[in-house]
């Protein structure tokens, strides 16, 4: 069994990965794409600053003036009066949280360095009366802390974006429920065309197909009454003209053919009604049993039927379930003899897959069905050499259980019916 799997939920799959692509395609460009010359152009710019902020703490460095921009713009200092000390030694004058610069292979050689550590700006300067240390922290805040809300701003953007393609392709569970209704046969179903997108024409054309698909059922069903009232109507005066004639072999082989063209005509329009789901049945729940009797009684056979029935209750036509099982008990006398004929019709019920169903079988002990045959037994029209049929029984039969959502086949073990 194939497994559902929601448009919807692949829709976000897409827009996550989308996302995920996006801000990697995006921090990836601004990684690698940036020019060399523009990082020099900031690391001038910096050191410029640096310089800047050397001037104004003075040489040697006013401690007084250095708390008060580490207090108010969050740049810490360190100095030492050691020209060519690599690292921030003194305790004197020292405001540097950690040891980043021993972090940094840059700064185990002499000279002046700036380097980026772990979203801080670490400097070292070199000067006449001693070396300053700088450390500037661009966020308070832990890494993974700063992207959080970079992390939820991209969240609710993607799942608006979904929320909002959810609501714009929400007409496609009204056309899965107007497919539905078609295939079950109910034409005069209309889907709500008040969108004036695609959408929206895609329903006024289904309402438009709808209503003339509608018209060509109700065409053929009222053709299917007037050919059934045009030939039966002189059909019946033959037979009544009949009843005035004298008896003999002729009157009576004619009574015969009548018989024939009538039972065939009643076969072809009831194949046709059948063949299309506009015909709805009149299905009831009720014990198949029941039905079953009624058309086993019928037959003045009666007696050579032998009858294994369990109590099955099953929403079904009894007209057409008697019918179908009328076609098939009198396809099993016409092919079995007089002498020694049994027919078994059985009834039993069981589960597939969560689902109750019944198993109706006839079985004879005629001569059976060849292979090469059983596959176009159920075809209109369709008759053995040795048939003496109309070739319509058991394609009636076999429309009539589709009706009912059932399936008929052959034994494939006995050569039976």
């Amino acid at each position: 069994m194939r497994r559902h799997r929601s448009i919807f939920v692949k829709l976000l799959g897409v827009f996550l990965v989308t996302g995920i692509l996006l801000n990697m395609a995006t921090f990836g460009f601004f990684r690698i794409a940036r020019p060399d010359r523009e990082e020099i152009k900031v690391r001038h710019a910096v050191e410029y600053l640096l310089e800047s902020l050397v001037l104004r703490l003075g040489e040697p460095p006013r401690q007084e003036e250095a708390q008060k921009i580490a207090k108010s713009h969050g740049i810490r200092i360190a100095f030492t009066t050691q020209t060519r000390s690599l690292y921030p030694i003194s305790t004197a004058f020292n405001m540097i949280s950690g040891n980043p610069f021993q972090d940094e292979e840059e700064f185990n050689e002499p000279g002046n360095r700036m380097e980026w550590h772990r979203g801080e700006l670490i400097a070292r300067l070199h000067r006449a009366n001693g070396t300053y240390w700088i450390q500037y922290s661009f966020s308070e805040h832990d890494s993974a802390v700063a992207i959080f809300p970079l992390l939820l701003i991209l969240s609710v953007i993607v799942a608006g974006g979904f929320f909002m393609l959810r609501w714009v392709l929400s007409p496609i569970g009204a056309m899965m429920k107007a497919v539905k209704e078609t295939s079950d046969g109910n034409f005069a179903y209309r889907m709500d065309s008040h969108r004036r997108d695609e959408f929206g024409k895609l329903a006024s054309m289904y309402n438009t197909m709808q209503s003339r698909v509608q018209e060509m059922m109700e065409a053929r069903r009222q053709l299917l009454l007037d050919v059934s009232h045009e030939i039966r109507t002189p059909l019946t005066r033959m037979k009544l003209s009949l009843e005035f004639m004298e008896r003999n072999r002729y009157s009576r082989h004619m009574a015969e053919e009548i018989s024939l063209m009538n039972a065939m005509l009643t076969e072809v329009l009831e194949n046709e009604r059948m063949n299309s789901l506009h015909e709805s049945l009149q299905k009831t729940s009720m014990d198949l049993a029941g039905t079953i009797e009624e058309v086993v009684a019928r037959f003045t056979i009666s007696q050579q039927i032998e009858v294994s029935l369990e109590r099955v209750s099953v929403a079904h036509d009894p007209v057409r379930m008697g019918l179908a099982l009328q076609n098939l008990i009198e396809n099993s006398i016409r092919h079995t003899d007089a002498e020694g004929r049994v027919i078994n019709v059985t009834l039993s019920s069981g589960r597939v897959e969560s689902k109750d169903f019944a198993i109706l079988s006839v079985q004879d002990n005629g001569p059976g069905i060849a292979l090469e045959q059983r596959e176009r037994i159920f075809e209109p029209f369709y008759r053995r050499p040795e048939s003496s049929g109309f070739g319509l029984g058991l394609s009636l039969v076999a429309r009539i259980v589709e009706a009912h959502g059932g399936s008929i086949q052959l034994d494939p073990e006995r050569s039976s019916r």
